[in-house]
Formats: C-alpha cells, structure tokens, sequence
C-alpha cells in the first residue's frame, strides 16, 4: 500500500462525519483526489436535492484527501463553493486537483459531478499545513 492509500485508508476509518454520511475517498495521490457520497434520504434538503452542506462537506474532504496525500497534516483555511445544478441521487463525485502548493500553504480546486457527469458544483479550497503529519505514529 503506498502512503497516499495510506493516507486514504486512515481518513476513511477516522473521519466519522464523513462515515456516517456515506463519504469516502475512492483514490489518492499526491494533490489529487478522487471522493464519492453515496446520497441516501439523511443527504437530501426539503426540496428533495442534496443538502448544500453535504455537498461542502463531499468537497471538502476530496480536498483534504489530496492535501494531505503525503502525510503532511493540512487543514482547510478557507473554501469558496459555487453551486451549478442541483445535486441527486443516487451519488456525487468530487475531483480535487493543486493548483499551487508552498511549504505552509495550499490552493485546490474541486469539482463536484452527478452521475451523469453533469458538473453540480465548484470549488476552490486553501489550506495551512501544520508541520505535523496526518497518521499518528502508532498506525
């Protein structure tokens, strides 16, 4: 398994927002990520489309996933979401690509599709990292 699977892997079992909320990264590498939402009835609005929030959220840990690929803990400093189409069921994919990364900080820019590969939403995001890494050494 190389450190970015790694990476994934660990994100997956201890992110426990995203478990609940049936988000998972699907594939990593460094300043790339690939992240899914399985939409059920506990991600949709009172509109009947995926909440905002999930959408976000799905973004944001795709970012994440590519951010902290090589084990460098990153944390999101900002986002800026801009929503294109609704989102619905039955899944939502997110692309996370860099754009710039330095040694304290990074800029990614995600993409959120529908099944359909309609694009649902798009986002740029910037994170501090922290000078620590991700996975505990124990792991």
């Amino acid at each position: 398994m190389t450190l970015a699977e790694k990476v994934a892997d660990f994100m997956n079992r201890h992110d426990h927002f995203c478990c609940r909320n049936q988000i998972k990264l699907v594939r990593v590498s460094p300043g790339f990520a690939e992240a899914e939402l399985t939409v059920g009835d506990f991600s949709l609005n009172g509109g009947g489309v995926v909440q905002g929030g999930a959408i976000l959220t799905l973004a944001d840990f795709c970012f994440a996933g590519a951010a902290n690929a090589e084990n460098r803990q990153c944390v999101t400093q900002s986002v800026n979401l801009n929503f294109v189409r609704p989102g619905t069921p039955p899944v939502l994919y997110a692309v996370a690509k860099e754009v710039s990364r330095g040694k304290r900080t990074a800029l990614y820019q995600v993409e959120i599709f529908n099944a359909g590969h309609e694009l649902v939403a798009y986002a740029t995001c910037n994170g501090v990292y922290t000078g620590k890494a991700l996975i505990p050494e124990e792991e």
